[in-house]
């Protein structure tokens, strides 16, 4: 295949996977293990990306990352500086929400985050251009790909990318997440939550565990995760991470 041209686009050929909300079970119903919540919170990313998002709100936020030793604490690119001074483990939403922003602009704004105490980039690719034909902007020599693994990796820092899984086929998903993890992505994860409202799919999760197999990268699941029962069974599935905004995930006791 020509790889100025587009990738094949086939409507019925896309994951079959309808919204998380309707595959969201009570693990006390169904064969899914329960997790300890003391543990469960050492796996969540927890987000505060909300545009209207004040100094108070990421505060906030940082109090119950630390008050409940969750893996991190997810914050847009300006409040950097702020929760790095409130939690322990800061991540950053670069490129957010839809990756359509220069390589250059991703990898300085990613540069600036670590300098001001981000440990963890998480990244959205450029899927669009991609999935349009043009491969070499994830992929190719001087493509986002090599040139944000550098970024990270000579800064110590850990990298995640963002796929938006609702928007590629299986094929698509598979190939692009084996690449990452052959390049030295930490993570490939599902998606940001603004495609579509309830987009992680205990499929897709599968479907990137499988891609990743026999390498160092992991899966982060995101995007719609509002239960215990959703986090247990996405965990399950073999998501390394979840990356939520509701702390309701960490109570088994909440309605399912």
């Amino acid at each position: 295949m020509n790889p100025n041209e587009p990738l094949p686009y086939d409507p019925a050929a896309m994951t079959p996977f309808g919204p998380a909300s309707k595959l969201d079970p009570n693990p006390n119903e169904v064969n899914i293990p329960k997790i300890d919540p003391e543990e469960l919170a050492t796996k969540i990313d927890f987000a505060c990306l909300k545009p209207t998002a004040s100094i108070w709100d990421i505060k906030d936020a940082c109090a119950l990352v630390e008050k409940h030793n969750m893996r991190s604490i997810c914050v847009a690119p300006i409040n950097v500086s702020f929760a790095a001074d409130h939690a322990e483990s800061v991540s950053v939403a670069v490129g957010y929400p839809h990756g359509t922003n220069l390589r250059m602009i991703k990898l300085h704004e990613g540069r600036i985050a670590i300098e001001q105490g981000a440990r963890e980039l998480d990244i959205v690719l450029n899927y669009g251009r991609y999935l349009g034909g043009d491969r070499e902007i994830l992929t190719g020599e001087g493509g986002e790909l090599p040139l944000l693994v550098d970024l990270c990796h000579s800064r110590n820092a850990v990298l995640k990318i963002i796929l938006e899984a609702v928007y590629w086929d299986s094929h698509q998903l598979s190939e692009i997440a084996h690449k990452a993890a052959r390049e030295g992505v930490d993570y490939v994860k599902t998606g940001t939550g603004y495609a579509n409202q309830d987009m992680t799919h205990p499929g897709n999760v599968k479907l990137l565990v499988e891609a990743t197999k026999g390498t160092r990268c992991g899966v982060k699941a995101a995007g719609g995760i509002h239960t215990y029962g959703q986090a247990c069974h996405l965990l399950a599935c073999g998501a390394s991470i979840v990356g939520t905004s509701h702390i309701s995930v960490l109570d088994p006791g909440a309605k399912q």
